[in-house]
């Protein structure tokens, strides 16, 4: 089974903190993906970071979210 994600919530073996993930490249642009990332299927982006999650990938997810649902 593959999964052919290029976007979501994704956690790195070497890495403490879920980060959010665009085409191999976190958001915080800290980490690089040369595999795939073990997704998050059960994260989501809620009002505040939450423990486990990098704060500078939830800031960036947030302003890249509402910048979608803008028409």
């Amino acid at each position: 089974m593959s999964d052919d994600r290029t976007e979501g919530w994704g956690n790195l073996s070497n890495s403490r903190d879920a980060h959010y993930f665009v085409e191999g490249r976190s958001l915080c642009r800290r980490w690089l993906a040369w595999g795939t990332p073990a997704w998050e299927s059960n994260q989501e982006l809620g009002e505040a970071p939450t423990r486990g999650t990098c704060k500078r990938c939830w800031k960036e997810a947030k302003k890249l979210t509402e910048g979608k649902e803008k028409p």
